[in-house]
């Protein structure tokens, strides 16, 4: 009869409304189950904070150390991993021009190396040293205050001179402020007064400067008639004083 049912209905009711109802399977079947809880966050290594402006580098730990096979530029300084970036070899370029604006020399130039020619002979040439944009040549010129007969002028542009062609060097590993002495060193070796058409001219210092910042020597054709030349007059002049020492004697 309804009291029979009615009397289940309130005790459900009672046993819903008490928080603390031992009906555990009750509150089951009529409360959501809590959500799961969140998953922890992924375990981190533990970030070294940046060094302030000019202070050392910290000690990095054991497992940052330098591993066999690593590069040249990385290695422990006291304990401390340093990174050394070397700077990149920087380009080299000798440019060669015909010796004067005749119109003989081009012309025997042409005949003996011409541009185009796998193998060249010789020719009367001028050469300058390019390197960071600016070109480095030797010459009778003399410096006011030095003396020195070196000098530096924008690439392929030497007013004495017909520009020909340019052949690249191998990258130079010297950095700027060792390439800056090696030029104060150069000028007071080249000085003007010394410059000589067959034994100390433009190609003999270019091809000095090449072999100092470590790009090898230029290529032989560009001095070989000075060469030749130098040898033929050291076997002349010999006989040309003998030859004057004798007809003054006559």
């Amino acid at each position: 009869d309804m009291g029979q049912v009615s009397a289940p209905l309130s005790a459900m009711s009672s046993a819903v409304q008490s928080p603390k109802a031992p009906n555990s399977e009750l509150q089951a079947l009529i409360l959501p189950p809590p959500p799961p809880p969140p998953p922890a966050p992924p375990k981190m290594d533990k970030l070294t904070p940046p060094a302030p402006l000019g202070a050392f580098p910290e000690v990095l730990p054991q497992e940052h150390a330098v591993p066999d096979g690593a590069p040249p530029d990385m290695h422990l300084e006291d304990g401390a991993e340093v990174l050394y970036v070397e700077e990149p070899g920087r380009p080299v370029s000798l440019h060669i021009y015909d010796v004067s604006r005749e119109a003989s020399i081009h012309r025997l130039n042409a005949a003996l190396a011409h541009p185009s020619m796998p193998l060249k002979l010789g020719g009367i040439f001028h050469a300058g040293v390019e390197v960071d944009g600016m070109e480095w040549s030797y010459g009778r010129w003399i410096d006011a205050e030095s003396g020195s007969g070196v000098i530096q002028i924008q690439p392929k542009t030497d007013p004495g001179h017909s520009f020909r062609q340019t052949v690249p060097l191998p990258p130079m590993k010297l950095s700027k402020p060792e390439f800056t002495q090696l030029i104060a060193e150069l000028k007071l070796v080249y000085l003007g007064e010394d410059y000589d058409l067959l034994r100390r001219n433009c190609c003999h210092f270019a091809d000095d400067l090449c072999q100092r910042i470590g790009v090898g020597k230029i290529p032989a054709w560009v001095y070989r008639l000075a060469r030749i030349g130098a040898r033929i007059d050291w076997v002349l002049k010999p006989a040309i004083s003998t030859m004057g020492v004798a007809s003054g004697s006559a």
